[in-house]
C-alpha cells in the first residue's frame, strides 16, 4: 500500500511539478495529493523535481542538494561508462541539472542502473543483450515459484445469467456525483438494507473497470454505499450517482456503527488510501467482509511489484494487516495463488471466478496494409513492460536492422516518464468499446503484443486482444502465471525472449484480418448470486 505521507517536503511544490511533466498530467495526477503521492513513490527516484526546470536550467542550479558526490564512485562503475551518451539517452536527466561526468556517474549509481537505463547509445545496442537484461531482471526462473494449488477451492467457471451492453458506457466510473441536499441524506434510513464497498480512489485500471460493471448492472437489484478515502476524508457515494457526504476517520465509523443494522454485507474492492486502523476497525462490525486479488496491495506495500520482487520479503505489510480476516476471498485465476497461496491459512476461503467481461466477437475485418502494424493495447508503462515498447521501436526504425516495414500503435497511451522515446509512437485512447472498435477498423493492425513485467492477476486488456482473433505475440515469463495460463487456451499465441525470436515471428504470423468486439458483459452466476441476494 502506498504511504503517501511518509515523507513530507514542505516546500514541495506541486502545480510546478505537474507543469513540468505532461505524462503526469495525461496520466490524471491533478491534485497536491496525487502529485505528492507520485513524488514519495516515483518521482524523486527517476530523477524529476518540483522546481521549475527552466529556471533551474538556466542558472545551471544543482537541484538535488541532498545529495553528496561520492569522490570514490568511480570503484563501482565500469571503465567503459560514456557519460555524455548517458545523457544524451535521456532529457528528462539534463533537464534536472544533470550536466557533469560526476553527477551522471552519481545518477547511475543511485538510479540508472536499477531503472534500467543504459549509458550505450540506445539506438546500436546489441538486441540480444537488452532483452537479456530484462529476462533476467525482471522475470524470475520458473523453479522459484513451485505449484501449491489446494484443491478444495470453490470453482465458479462462465454460467450466464444475463449479459450487459456496455458499447457507449465508459470504463471509469462517475467522478461527477449528485451531491445530496441535508434533507436527501435520510435516504439511508429509508434504505432496508445495502452492501458497503471499500474502493480506491478513482485512478482507472482494471480495479475500476471491475467496479464500473457491477454498479452498472446490480445498482438495478441493490444499494451499493461506496467509500473512499482521499487525504484522510472519506467521501461516500450510493452507487457513484449520489454523494452523500465526506467525513473523517472518526465520523465514518460512527456512520457505519449507526447503520449496522442496515449493512448485509461488506466488499473490499481495494485497499490503496485507506489506513489499516480504519481496516481493521471494519472487522469489529461482525458483518462478512470479502475481497479480491485484483493486485498484491493486500499482502504487499506496493500493489503492482516486478516479477524478481516478490522474492523480497521486505516488501511485504508484516503485522499491519491479515488477509486472514476476510471471510473469503475470490481470486480470478488460479495461477494467482503461486503468491497468495504462502499468506492464506484457510483454503475454504478462496473462491475461484471468472469476472464480468466481454466474451464474443463481432465482425471480421480484412487488411491489407503496406507496413506491418504491430498494436498493444492498453496503458503502457514501466510495469507494463514500456522499455521493451521504446526497444522494439528503436530496432525497427534503425533500418540496418531489417528490411521491413512497421508501424506500433497503442490502443491507449504510453506513460514512460518522458516522452523522449514515445512520441513518435503512435497512441490512441478510447473510452468506450465503441471506440476501440472504430480504432481497430482505423489502424487494422496485424498483430498484437503482451509484454508486461508483473504477475497480472487477471488483465481485460489481454481478454480484449483475444476477441479480435489476431496474432498476439507474448515476452516469455518463465513462471507459472496468469497471462501464460490464459494464453495456454489461445491457439493464437506465440511467445519471444529476444528481439530475433520477435522478428521471426512477426514476419512469420502476421494476420491480415481481425474481428471487432461484442460490446456485451457476461456475468456468471457467482457475482450474480452475491451481488443480488443480501
Amino acid at each position: 500500500m502506498y504511504k503517501i505521507y511518509k515523507y513530507i517536503y514542505n516546500d514541495f511544490d506541486w502545480k510546478t511539478y505537474l507543469n513540468n511533466y505532461e505524462d503526469l498530467r495525461n496520466e490524471g495526477i491533478n491534485t497536491k495529493e496525487k502529485a505528492l503521492q507520485h513524488w514519495n513513490n516515483h518521482g524523486k527516484n527517476e530523477g524529476r523535481t518540483y522546481k521549475n526546470i527552466n529556471i533551474n536550467k538556466n542558472k545551471n542550479i544543482n537541484i538535488n542538494k541532498n545529495i553528496n558526490i561520492n569522490k570514490n564512485i568511480n570503484k563501482n562503475i565500469n571503465n567503459d561508462f560514456d557519460w555524455e551518451t548517458y545523457l544524451d539517452n535521456y532529457e528528462d536527466l539534463r533537464n534536472i541539472g544533470i550536466n557533469t561526468k560526476e553527477k551522471a556517474l552519481q545518477h547511475w549509481n543511485n538510479y540508472g542502473k536499477n531503472e534500467g537505463r543504459t549509458y550505450k547509445n540506445i539506438n546500436t545496442l546489441l538486441s540480444r543483450n537488452l532483452f537479456d537484461y530484462y529476462i533476467n531482471k525482471y522475470i524470475t526462473n520458473k523453479s522459484n515459484h513451485p505449484m501449491n494449488i489446494p484443491i478444495n477451492i470453490t470453482n465458479n467457471n462462465y454460467d450466464i445469467y444475463t449479459t450487459f451492453d456496455f458499447n457507449n458506457i465508459s470504463f471509469v466510473g462517475n467522478k461527477d456525483c449528485k451531491k445530496l441536499s441535508r434533507n436527501d441524506i435520510n435516504i439511508l434510513k429509508k434504505i432496508k438494507s445495502f452492501i458497503i464497498i471499500i474502493d480506491f480512489q478513482q485512478i482507472g485500471g482494471g480495479v475500476s473497470v471491475f467496479l464500473n460493471t457491477i454498479i452498472k448492472k446490480y445498482k438495478n437489484f441493490n444499494n451499493l454505499v461506496i467509500i473512499r478515502n482521499y487525504n484522510n476524508i472519506y467521501y461516500v457515494t450510493i452507487n457513484d450517482e449520489y454523494l452523500l457526504f465526506n467525513y473523517n476517520e472518526t465520523n465514518i465509523k460512527h456512520f457505519l456503527s449507526n447503520n449496522i443494522n442496515n449493512i448485509s454485507k461488506i466488499f473490499v474492492n481495494h485497499i490503496l488510501g485507506h489506513n489499516f486502523n480504519f481496516l481493521n476497525y471494519l472487522f469489529t462490525l461482525n458483518k462478512e467482509i470479502t475481497t479480491i486479488t485484483h493486485d498484491y496491495s493486500l499482502i504487499y506495500k506496493d500493489p503492482q511489484n516486478f516479477f524478481y520482487d516478490f522474492k523480497n520479503e521486505n516488501l511485504i505489510n508484516k503485522n499491519i494487516f491479515n488477509i486472514n480476516k476476510f471471510n473469503k476471498i475470490i481470486t480470478q485465476n488460479i495461477k494467482n495463488l503461486n503468491i497468495y497461496n504462502n499468506h492464506i491459512n484457510d483454503k475454504n476461503k478462496i473462491i475461484l471466478s471468472d469476472l464480468p467481461d466481454f466474451k464474443n466477437s463481432l465482425n471480421k475485418i480484412k487488411t491489407n496494409n503496406n507496413k506491418i502494424i504491430i498494436g498493444i493495447i492498453g496503458t503502457i508503462t514501466k510495469i507494463k513492460g514500456i522499455h521493451i515498447l521504446i526497444y522494439i521501436y528503436n530496432y525497427y526504425k534503425n533500418k540496418n536492422n531489417s528490411n521491413i516495414n512497421i508501424n506500433i500503435v497503442v490502443f491507449g497511451k504510453c506513460l514512460d516518464g518522458t516522452s523522449t522515446y514515445t512520441e513518435n509512437i503512435t497512441q490512441q485512447t478510447y473510452n468506450t468499446i465503441n471506440e476501440l472498435n472504430e480504432l481497430l477498423i482505423k489502424y487494422k493492425p496485424n498483430l498484437l503484443l503482451e509484454i508486461s513485467l508483473w504477475p497480472e492477476t487477471y488483465s481485460y486488456t489481454l481478454t480484449l486482444s483475444m476477441i479480435t482473433q489476431l496474432p498476439i505475440l507474448c515476452l516469455k515469463k518463465n513462471i507459472d502465471c496468469v497471462v501464460e495460463d490464459r494464453l495456454s487456451r489461445y491457439n493464437n499465441s506465440y511467445y519471444f525472449t529476444n528481439i530475433e525470436e520477435f522478428d521471426i515471428l512477426l514476419k512469420t504470423k502476421k494476420q491480415d484480418y481481425f474481428y471487432t468486439i461484442d460490446p456485451y458483459i457476461y456475468y456468471n452466476n457467482f457475482w450474480d448470486n452475491y451481488f443480488i441476494k443480501s
